[in-house]
């Protein structure tokens, strides 16, 4: 039936729990939504951490460089690192509520899973950087009513200037996808070093008018409007 169709299910299995996550695509959007994520609980901790633990990584730069032939000098060739942990965790693995919870119910347990999360974010970070592009992009999709500043600097802070700094020092260019709302976080995301803050949205979707937006940001970062 085409109602299964438009329907995917991921089923992951361990020695220490099952995972299982649920998409709907949206034809309409051309995109696929979560109706169910891998984490519902604190109880799925555990199965993350040894389901990145196991995970490993192998450069592939084929794409990128199909790209510059594809090209030449009209554009530029960007390409991902992983999100911050944090982000992962609230964009792909469970959502907000979900994550809330989980850092308020166990949060021992909760920071042990970032940190398992951040070594091996930074193992695919690090086939990134050496890919051919000259534009990394942390894919994070910020916004400042989802996560503020105490977590922004608790969990994300020192990610993203560490690897700014390796960036920079590569002579490439860093961005951040950081839309919705600004206000709240975009002068701490600025401060971090990106190169470039892209898919700002301004007012009236936004909270920040177009011709504000320059004024909130260090002064050499270029804003990109989304």
């Amino acid at each position: 039936p085409d109602a299964l169709r438009d329907v995917r299910i991921t089923r992951v299995k361990m020695p220490v729990g099952e995972l299982l996550q649920v998409e709907k695509y949206l034809p309409g959007s051309y995109c696929w939504a979560y109706q169910e994520h891998y984490i519902k609980d604190w109880r799925d901790l555990k199965a993350i951490r040894y389901w990145y633990e196991h995970t490993f990584y192998q450069p592939d730069y084929g794409l990128a460089e199909a790209r510059y032939e594809l090209i030449g000098d009209n554009g530029l060739v960007l390409c991902y690192l992983p999100r911050s942990p944090l982000m992962e965790m609230i964009a792909v693995l469970g959502g907000i509520q979900a994550v809330t919870y989980a850092m308020t119910d166990a949060p021992d347990e909760f920071d042990e899973t970032i940190a398992v999360m951040e070594q091996k974010s930074d193992e695919a970070a690090g086939i990134a950087l050496n890919s051919p592009a000259e534009c990394l992009m942390i894919p994070e999709n910020l916004s400042s009513e989802v996560v503020g500043k105490r977590r922004f600097n608790q969990y994300m802070r020192d990610y993203e200037e560490r690897w700014n700094r390796k960036i920079r020092a590569a002579g490439k260019y860093s961005f951040v996808h950081m839309d919705g709302r600004l206000k709240g976080l975009i002068r701490e995301v600025a401060s971090t070093g990106f190169s470039v803050l892209e898919a700002l949205t301004p007012a009236p979707a936004g909270d920040l008018a177009i011709e504000e937006i320059q004024s909130w940001v260090e002064e050499d970062t270029v804003v990109w409007g989304g």
